[in-house]
């Protein structure tokens, strides 16, 4: 009898099962090469197969939740660009776990025309995740997180024009959502009704909510949110019904920002940076500015940053309310109450700038003594200053440069809910937290959702030295000489010796008014040929005086 190596008879088996499986094999990847919507042919064979043509979203997502996972399901852009994928047809369920990746330069385009719950809902699979995609839907959500993980990486999303075709909605399982872009439509970008959601290193921007009530940016309702180093801004709810919560409305839902932003948001009422009502807002190096309520100056709103109403509590340390608005309905004679906060107004756990704490009611749990009150901020534009979201700097003279809680900024940033809570060590931008923004020798976290760091951001002198610390932003000048004390570095101050840090110099002759012997009159060379102090450009008499004995001559008054 001939006899076979055991290993030549498994290896050969191995190649027929290849060459000659005795049932279909099992896709782990599935590439999408149909634009239109049809189901699945046979599901369960684990060939993408929709309607005899090509391989659609919809029946690679229906085969791979037939199957055990995880599957990957490659989204190539559309040959020749022209048209984003159209899906009219009803929620398409994820109930296996799977990756769905967009695999262009740009995130691949999906646009519903339906009028589903969602176009792509976690059913029930234990981990769901898109990659490079960009949601577009018509009526519902773009994606639906309810049951398992779902986590969304590189995503962008537009919302539906009814007020409830949100970006992203949550309403069970734990959502990640990173790196995520929600960017104009007339929804909020994100809705939570159950659940736990992580919003990390993205932004909400550009909403136009006219219909069905309240929250701009994110409506809550229930659930957890963690906003981490992310930013709302410039969205807006004109909902004549209420319209509360410009940025964030937020009823039912627990709510932490740690290292975020809220700002320049607009709400019809009350609260345009941020409405809460019966939870608990933690805010944690957070920075609340230039939110506006009470849109048509109607009177009736209030709480330009924040405001707490219906048992709801805002705790806040570490953490910047400041240069919210709420204009005046009765003119030009006005004194408006709750600029920052209003409601039930802020539980302070210290090292917070409030900056109008006018109608803004401030109850000191610990630290007490420790808020800065009736400062301004001295905040700079937003923009893009590093990390993945526009942020907020401030300039090195500002009052939030280290004074932050000497013990150390910290969050809950295990969302283990325990105390005692980490420190933080980095920004919203991922810069390195705490530095030693006033160079007194300490590093010493700041307030807000941003830390000073001399060393980064250098401005087009390439000094070395950050474009928020350099006191002469265009001249190179490692040292930060600055012989009068001005704040205006020598190398660029118009009169380095004579303190004037307005740099006033009415002729416009590069030597600054505080120092200029002719401050009327252009004399950039400061010519004063008789030495009396004032220049030759504005000098009635520039001969050198003439003396006699001892005295000039022509001085009368030397003669009694």
């Amino acid at each position: 009898m001939r006899r076979y190596s055991p290993i030549l008879l498994a290896v050969t088996s191995i190649f027929l099962f290849i060459l000659c499986p005795s049932s279909p094999a099992i896709a782990d990847t599935f590439v999408v090469d149909n634009w239109d919507d049809g189901h699945d042919s046979e599901v369960g064979n684990g060939i993408c197969l929709a309607d005899g043509f090509g391989c659609t979203l919809r029946a690679a997502i229906e085969q791979a939740s037939t199957l055990p996972g995880p599957h990957l399901i490659e989204v190539p852009p559309e040959p020749g660009g022209a048209n984003p994928r159209l899906f009219f047809d009803t929620t398409i369920c994820a109930s296996q776990s799977m990756t769905i990746r967009g695999t262009g330069a740009e995130p691949t385009v999906i646009t519903s025309f339906a009028t589903a719950a969602a176009m792509i809902a976690n059913c029930g699979a234990a981990s769901l995740t898109f990659e490079n995609l960009k949601f577009q839907p018509f009526e519902g959500a773009g994606v639906q997180a309810d049951l398992g993980d779902t986590t969304l990486t590189d995503c962008e999303f537009e919302t539906g024009d009814n007020g409830s075709s949100p970006g992203l909605s949550v309403v069970g399982g734990l959502a990640i959502c990173e790196r995520c872009t929600f960017d104009g439509g007339g929804s909020p970008g994100v809705t939570v009704e159950g659940g736990e959601l992580r919003l990390i290193d993205s932004e909400i921007r550009g909403m136009r909510v006219t219909e069905n009530s309240d929250g701009g940016g994110m409506r809550l309702q229930s659930g957890t949110v963690y906003l981490i180093r992310s930013l709302v801004t410039d969205n807006e709810v004109n909902f004549t019904g209420t319209g509360l919560g410009g940025g964030i409305y937020s009823r039912g839902a627990q709510l932490t920002l740690i290292n975020s932003t809220i700002s320049e948001n607009t709400a019809w009422r009350s609260g345009g940076g941020i409405w809460f009502g019966q939870g608990l807002l933690s805010l944690r190096n957070a920075t609340i500015v230039r939110n506006d309520a009470s849109v048509p100056d109607s009177g009736f709103g209030s709480g330009g940053g924040i405001f707490a109403g219906d048992l709801g509590a805002v705790q806040a340390t570490n953490s910047i309310i400041a240069d919210n608005e709420l204009p005046c309905p009765g003119g030009p004679i006005c004194v408006p109450s709750g600029w920052e906060c209003a409601g039930l107004g802020i539980e302070s756990l210290g090292y917070n700038l409030i900056y109008r704490f006018f109608g803004c009611t401030i109850n000191e749990l610990t630290n007490i003594g420790t808020n800065i009150t009736g400062t301004p901020p001295d905040l700079v534009i937003q923009g893009a200053w590093g990390g993945e979201t526009q942020s907020i700097p401030f300039f090195s003279d500002s009052p939030l440069v280290d004074a932050g809680d000497p013990d150390g900024c910290v969050a809950n940033t295990d969302f283990d809910g325990s105390t005692p809570e980490a420190e933080l060590m980095e920004d919203q931008r991922a810069f390195t937290r705490p530095m030693d923004g006033d160079l007194d020798g300490g590093s010493r976290c700041d307030i807000g959702a941003v830390e000073l760091d001399c060393s980064r951001l250098d401005g087009a002198d390439a000094d070395g030295v950050g474009l928020f610390c350099d006191n002469c932003i265009d001249d190179p000048n490692a040292d930060q000489a600055d012989a009068d004390g001005d704040a205006i570095g020598d190398v660029c101050d118009n009169c380095p010796n004579n303190a004037n840090d307005d740099q006033e110099d009415g002729d416009s002759d590069s030597i600054g008014d505080a120092c200029d012997n002719c401050p009327d009159d252009a004399n950039p060379d400061q010519s004063d040929s008789d030495s009396d102090g004032i220049g030759d450009a504005c000098d009635a008499d520039t001969e050198p005086p003439i003396f006699v004995d001892g005295f000039e001559s022509g001085d009368t008054t030397a003669w009694g």
